[in-house]
């Protein structure tokens, strides 16, 4: 069986190279994106808390009441299977 020559494993390397660079920044962007939504969730629901607590003030001048406790966070609605595959 013939042996690789030296520019050859130069190549091969290179190639090699190439993908865990490519696999490794997949693993990053995911990563990231997944902060990010993150973030976004806890500012949608600061965002929530803050809307409440002016309506809340503005039913206390008005002389309404709202109920005691601020509503329950939307659960995030799941992908449909048309954005899953566009993933």
């Amino acid at each position: 069986m013939e042996e690789f020559s030296g520019p050859a494993w130069v190549v091969l390397a290179i190639i090699a190279f190439a993908a865990v660079v490519g696999i490794l920044h997949s693993v990053a962007a995911a990563a990231r994106n997944d902060i990010y939504l993150h973030d976004l969730r806890v500012q949608v629901n600061r965002l929530r808390q803050e809307q409440f607590d002016r309506l809340r003030k503005l039913a206390d001048s008005a002389g309404r009441t709202l109920p005691k406790a601020a509503p329950p966070a939307a659960k995030p609605a799941e992908p449909t299977q048309q954005h899953r595959k566009a993933a």
